[in-house]
């Protein structure tokens, strides 16, 4: 998880750490400083799966619909591609990111207002790995960096969740789909259908509740994919055409109380937010904020400290700090899981394809821990000494 000091101040990562039991020390303590920093071992196991994906192209750009797509790929056994034992043998293996269009590049170019070059349609992808046994009692999500346009998502034969929006990056809680030490296929349908210069297919969202990617015949005659609103900035001029899984992709393993992420779609959290403020210059001061959203999963309420740890470019511990103890309600939504960030009431129930305003914003129950620090002979950040620090947070 990336987040960044205000104004002149460096680049920040952090490191979310879960350890047991409480430790009660001063607000900022002192020892160890300027010496080198060792991070203490968490449950919290992020896990690149950008490795070893199988691909499937279905179609070349116009009038297939998702659920066309899908169905013209069964096995011979009558599977949907999304099936734990579908047959993907003969399907080509491929690392992410995978950008279908990028030999496409080289022969041709993107034009404003939609021409140009570009494969659109539907592509598939299925991903087997084996979940860690690590995870026993604790959550497990899938993470997306972004795509282009949609992403429709299912792990061991289940619906997870789905994507519309275009580039941002999305999570799904896959805890309640996956068992702990044993093997689990993620499938995953990406339209990458664009508008412009594209009559035959307009993109339109899908309604939460209603079938995904299901094909609607108009009062004229005509048809598209979706019951909803068409897409935003859906056109090759806003928007490149560069389909497939062009990001990275995540299995985040955490303790059932943990630091969220910043995933709103689909998970309906913000992650940390860590900022500077009072700066003076001259004088190499000023106060280091971090404000952790905390989610509380387990069987039980609990009491927590956040430990901050501000580690400089060598490796040295800068600055420590943590916040006071506070209590930490067990979550009354725990193990929810959304299906899409769209709220269903932004819809009128009588006519789906007309939006009436959205009504409300539907968020997990989280707890903010927050502390602070007065940092002295701090090195700010500039054009001349571009310098970093990192920052570790730390949930006792």
């Amino acid at each position: 998880m990336k987040q960044r000091l205000h104004a002149f101040l460096a680049v920040i990562m952090t490191l979310q750490l879960l350890l047991s039991g409480i430790v009660t020390v001063n607000a900022e303590d002192t020892s160890g400083i300027g010496e080198a920093y060792t991070a203490p071992d968490s449950p919290a196991v992020t896990y690149n799966m950008n490795l070893d994906w199988k691909f499937k192209e279905t179609s070349n750009g116009t009038t297939a619909s998702l659920e066309d797509a899908i169905n013209s790929v069964d096995d011979e056994e009558g599977d949907h591609f999304y099936s734990i034992d579908y047959d993907d043998s003969e399907w080509e293996t491929v690392s992410i990111p995978h950008g279908i269009n990028g030999e496409d590049a080289f022969t041709s170019n993107t034009r404003d207002a939609g021409g140009g070059m570009g494969r659109i349609g539907v592509f598939l992808y299925r991903k087997t790995f084996t979940v860690p046994e690590s995870a026993e009692g604790g959550k497990v999500f899938f993470e997306l960096e972004g795509i282009r346009q949609a992403a429709y998502v299912w792990v061991n034969g289940k619906k997870v969740g789905y994507y519309e929006a275009g580039i941002t990056a999305m999570g799904f809680d896959i805890t309640n789909f996956v068992v702990p030490g044993e093997t689990a296929v993620i499938a995953i349908a990406n339209d990458a259908t664009a508008t412009s210069g594209n009559p035959n297919k307009t993109m339109y969202e899908t309604v939460p509740g209603e079938e995904w990617g299901s094909s609607y015949t108009l009062n004229n005659g005509s048809s598209h994919v979706g019951d909803g609103v068409g897409y935003e900035w859906n056109v090759r001029s806003f928007n490149e055409v560069q389909a497939g899984l062009v990001y990275n992709a995540y299995l985040h393993v955490t303790g059932s109380v943990y630091q969220t992420f910043p995933l709103y779609n689909n998970l309906k959290t913000t992650g940390n937010y860590i900022y500077a403020d009072n700066f003076d210059i001259r004088g190499g001061t000023a106060t280091i904020h971090v404000d952790a959203e905390v989610r509380n999963e387990s069987e039980s309420d609990g009491s927590y400290t956040l430990e901050v740890a501000v580690v400089d470019a060598e490796g040295n511990l800068a600055y420590q700090f943590e916040s006071s103890e506070t209590s930490v309600a067990k979550a009354s939504d725990a193990g929810v899981v959304y299906e899409t960030a769209v709220e269903r009431d932004v819809y009128d129930a009588e006519n789906l394809a007309n939006p009436v305003g959205l009504t409300k914003v539907n968020t997990v129950e989280v707890t903010h821990i927050t502390a602070s620090c007065e940092a002295s002979d701090v090195r700010f950040w500039s054009l001349d000494d571009p310098y970093l620090y990192t920052v570790y947070t730390i949930l006792k």
